[in-house]
């Protein structure tokens, strides 16, 4: 968070790409719609595919799917990214992740509910 002008500003960066996003805050009820719409505008300003915002609308299904059997926040974003994604390599989000920083894969989630 930071404050210009008079105005809440959220300032989030992605640690891989750096790629940084900044929009007001409103309220905590508008957060999530604020900072969709201004990663869907970086997508859009950087000409990712439609593709990307597609599987954007993808996992937030699955997530909705995994709400529905888990309350734990960790457990459903660890399951999220062991769900495999098409055209990929690798095609599960948790081996890029262990690759890029030439770790061994996470423990397995949490066995609580």
């Amino acid at each position: 968070m930071a404050r210009f002008d008079g105005h809440d500003l959220v300032i989030a960066i992605d640690a891989a790409t750096y790629l940084t996003l900044v929009f007001r805050f409103q309220s905590a009820a508008r957060f999530r719609s604020n900072f969709s719409a201004a990663l869907r505008a970086a997508l859009e300003d950087f000409g990712a595919p439609r593709t990307l915002l597609s599987a954007l609308n993808d996992v937030k299904f699955f997530c909705d799917l995994e709400l529905g059997y888990h309350t734990d926040l960790r457990r459903v974003q660890r399951n999220l990214n062991d769900l495999p994604r098409a055209h990929r390599d690798p095609c599960v989000p948790a081996e890029a992740v262990a690759m890029r920083f030439g770790g061994p894969l996470a423990l397995p989630a949490p066995s609580a509910h």
